[in-house]
């Protein structure tokens, strides 16, 4: 892809990603269908295309890093802005103030991760593994919703020293006693929605705490008083265990909460006696049945106890472990406990990948949430004004509409591909052309910012925009249109046939060539470099699709676009030659010259198996025909007279020369490399093979 960056397994974990495969395939089938962007409702295959959004790193769970990379990835790559730098203050240099991040923050905020599977095949070891893990799962759920409700008074005690439980950092539980940072912030979460004066169950809350968490301590019995006094008609709105508890007003903010504590702990002890009892009864025996069950309570007795151990037990109470999958609930388990569901997670996984089974990782609105704001100098104990999530003011001007669909993540992604950005076509132009310049028509392929140099041909750029667009945003037509231009087809040496005064002067106006008098030689990545001696030797897997394999695999001769990345341990050789850093968007790849780029061609075995493939290809024919058939396999072209001189004299050199072995780094050495097959290796290293000119 040309913005995306995809790699194979989790950042803090060694298990492979089992959506990585397909998202990768999705991108190729996409790129090979011409189809970059679409307005019609998605199938089921296209999810795979949130890849893009969940496929970055993990942070180790740390919430506000993982959203922080989404936007830097979605900005920088669709509309080439560094919105991720107004995090912690104003952009300092573009028109992109602090509200504008927290607003798109608050898009992505609004989400979870789901692991989606198609097309699943009968197995009865991924059902085993499955039932394994969604049994433990199930067990330490229960476990946790278990304490949560037990210490529901301490999670209200928490939200009067929210500064305690700030919203950064790795929260990491060494013990289920500890208090859960993610279930505090839950708690506040719901209790800033939905504690209305009226509620049935925190309405006092909003009186006396919500209401009323601006005055000192000292101020705070005489207000809490009069507050409770003058709310007294809502009392008929409350539930009447919760009336009853807060008859009398209290003396203290910790009074309030440890009410509500000894309310909710009597409530969840008489369901506990409850169940207990139910379990030593028993219905009939039905006779076709055949098996006594024992009878589950459905509800206390009492109507306003029943109404607070519902709210204890809800799927959406604050007091219960969301049930949406390890992804998104890792936080609330212990460190041990968190090890222990990834492992049986991770086993999933695995077989999900050895059977090839699709997946992806997509994202699920959730209930929509409070209004995101501005966390000061970026950090989420000192909150400051609404951010309302809408698109960013520099394109949509001062008089833009908060987002009025779910989260906004539909209304955002509709925003980036809408025509009337005047960002998103330039922005993709720009990457096509520097994909087969080696340098944009602006230089800075995801910053066009103020920082950014003005494009070389800014009329150039609007133009190929607008046909980009009006094309149907085709990337085909996109590439059609530039390698069949004059400018693509120039030769790199351009100034042949012209005077040494005006070869001067155009080095002298133009010394980087950004006007491009000549086309500018470019030197081929690793894997493109990889896939053309595969080309050459005949040896490539056209194949489409299927399982990703290590691209230093001996025997793996498909595509490099299928290579297998490792986040953990990227091999040394991808390093070597400039491999882009798998955790990060990298917008340019730098460009290095090291002996260790011209060793790995010359002394492993990768590039002495293609030049073995390529020698046998003319055998058969005369050493001069032999030598012009190498030249037009690999440049295009016959060999010059003095090539031809020079390769017949370096094979009769070669077939006198000692026998010395190839020698691989792991087993032993192999068979030396015939006079024919060294003469094809010589020429698969040459500049004219790696260069692009």
């Amino acid at each position: 892809g040309l913005t995306v960056a995809c790699a194979r397994c989790h950042d803090h974990k060694y298990d492979p990603i089992p959506t990585a495969d397909y998202y990768s395939l999705y991108g190729v089938l996409r790129g090979n269908d011409d189809q970059l962007v679409t307005f019609n409702e998605p199938q089921d295959s296209e999810l795979a295309a949130l890849g893009f959004v969940t496929g970055g790193r993990r942070f180790l769970g740390v919430t506000h890093d993982i959203i922080d990379d989404r936007i830097d990835v979605i900005t920088r790559g669709t509309l080439g802005l560094t919105v991720a730098c107004a995090r912690c203050h104003d952009h300092k240099y573009d028109p992109i103030p602090t509200a504008d991040y927290y607003s798109l923050y608050g898009v992505l905020r609004g989400n979870d991760d789901q692991l989606l599977t198609f097309n699943e095949p009968q197995d009865s070891q991924l059902a085993t593994l499955r039932k394994k893990f969604s049994d433990q799962m199930r067990l330490r759920r229960s476990e946790a919703n278990a304490r949560l409700r037990e210490r529901a008074g301490d999670y209200l005690a928490a939200q009067l020293n929210l500064k305690d439980y700030p919203e950064e950092g790795f929260d990491q539980l060494l013990s289920t006693r500890d208090i859960i940072p993610m279930s505090v912030r839950r708690w506040r979460d719901f209790l800033n929605v939905s504690a209305t004066p009226d509620h049935p169950i925190f309405g006092p809350w909003r009186i006396l705490i919500a209401d009323l968490h601006h005055l000192p301590d000292a101020d705070w019995p005489s207000a809490a008083t009069q507050a409770l006094a003058a709310s007294r008609h809502l009392a008929q709105s409350w539930n009447p265990r919760v009336a009853a508890a807060f008859a009398q007003a209290p003396t203290s903010r910790t009074e309030v909460t440890r009410r509500y504590g000894d309310l909710f702990t009597r409530v969840d002890n008489d369901w506990k006696a409850l169940r207990e009892a139910s379990k030593k009864a028993t219905k009939p025996i039905d006779p076709q049945a055949g098996t006594p069950a024992p009878i589950d309570p459905i509800a206390l007795p009492e109507p306003p106890s029943e109404a607070l151990r519902r709210f204890l037990h809800d799927p959406a109470s604050p007091a219960t472990v969301p049930d949406t999958g390890m992804v998104n609930t890792e936080f609330f388990y212990p460190t041990d406990i968190t090890v222990e569901l990834w492992q049986l997670q991770g086993a999933v996984d695995r077989r999900l990948i050895a059977l090839g089974v699709q997946a992806a990782l997509v994202l699920v609105d959730r209930p929509p949430e409070p209004q995101p704001v501005v966390f000061r100098r970026g950090s989420p104990s000192q909150q400051g004004p609404e951010a309302p999530r809408r698109f960013l003011e520099v394109l949509t001007g001062p008089d833009r509409r908060p987002f009025q669909k779910g989260n906004g993540r539909l209304e955002l992604a509709r925003a980036i591909a809408s025509p009337d950005n005047p960002l998103t076509a330039r922005v993709m132009v720009n990457r096509v052309w520097q994909h087969h310049f080696g340098t944009g028509l602006v230089k800075t392929p995801s910053d066009f910012g103020l920082r950014a140099e003005a494009p070389s041909h800014p009329e150039l750029l609007d133009w190929l925009a607008l046909r980009f667009v009006e094309s149907g945003w085709s990337l085909k037509a996109l590439h059609r249109l530039i390698v069949s231009s004059a400018a693509y087809q120039s030769a790199s040496q351009g100034h042949d046939g012209r005077s040494a005064d005006e070869r001067n002067r155009i080095q002298k106006l133009d010394p980087e060539n950004r006007w491009l008098a000549h086309f500018p030689l470019r030197r081929l990545e690793f894997e493109q470099l990889r896939d053309a001696l595969l080309t050459a030797s005949g040896r490539l897997d056209p194949r489409m699709a299927g399982p990703a394999v290590g691209l230093l695999e001996p025997n793996n001769h498909r595509r490099s676009v299928y290579g297998f990345v490792d986040r953990q341990f990227l091999p040394g050789v991808l390093r070597t030659f400039d491999f882009a850093n798998p955790d990060l968007h990298v917008a340019v790849r730098h460009e290095t010259t090291v002996p260790q780029q011209g060793l790995y061609f010359l002394n492993g075995t990768f590039a002495a198996d293609q030049a073995r493939s390529l020698a046998r290809s003319g055998a058969a024919l005369s050493p001069t025909a032999r030598i012009h058939d190498l030249h037009r396999r690999l440049f295009q072209r016959a060999a010059r007279p003095s090539e031809i001189t020079d390769g017949l004299q370096f094979v009769a050199a070669a077939e006198t020369a000692p026998d010395r072995p190839v020698l691989p780094p792991i087993g032993p050495p192999e068979p030396r490399l015939s006079p024919w097959e060294q003469y094809a290796h010589v020429l698969l290293l040459t500049n004219e093979f790696a260069f692009a000119d």
